[in-house]
């Protein structure tokens, strides 16, 4: 007999162990749950506003940024989401989920480690493709 023997050492805790920046988005509350990582990368802050930009030659590409005005408001929620920042909206999750043609209610958008400048402006791109159906 051959055994492998785990520890909790050896196996590192699931919650909180990400390192990417990740936005944790669900159609069904809403809600945008921003991660640690992804505020300090893109330098978010409670109480500023987010808005999110589609490339209409590339529909499946989208761009996150930091705006002062009419945009969603981001807040702080820490039980949901530690050191993160939250915003909402269903009817922006679900456009996003549509143009990658995503059928779940809920998953995961990972930010680019560098920006997009355009036009002065500052986009973070969005990775969709952790949403696959399954």
């Amino acid at each position: 007999m051959k055994l492998k023997t785990f520890t909790p050492t050896d196996i590192p805790s699931l919650r909180g162990s990400t390192k990417a920046p990740l936005i944790g988005v669900s159609v069904k509350s809403g809600v945008m749950r921003f991660n640690i990582v992804s505020v300090q990368l893109a330098k978010l802050k409670a109480g500023k506003q987010i808005v999110f930009h589609q490339d209409e030659e590339r529909p499946e590409d989208w761009y996150l940024e930091a705006v002062t005005k009419d945009g969603f408001e981001l807040r702080t929620m820490e039980n949901l989401t530690p050191g993160g920042l939250v915003g909402q909206s269903a009817g922006m999750i679900k456009r996003i989920f549509d143009s990658v043609s995503f059928t779940g209610n809920s998953g995961h958008l990972q930010i680019g480690a560098e920006p997009v400048t355009l036009n002065k402006r500052t986009l973070w791109p969005l990775i969709t493709a952790k949403l696959v159906n399954e």
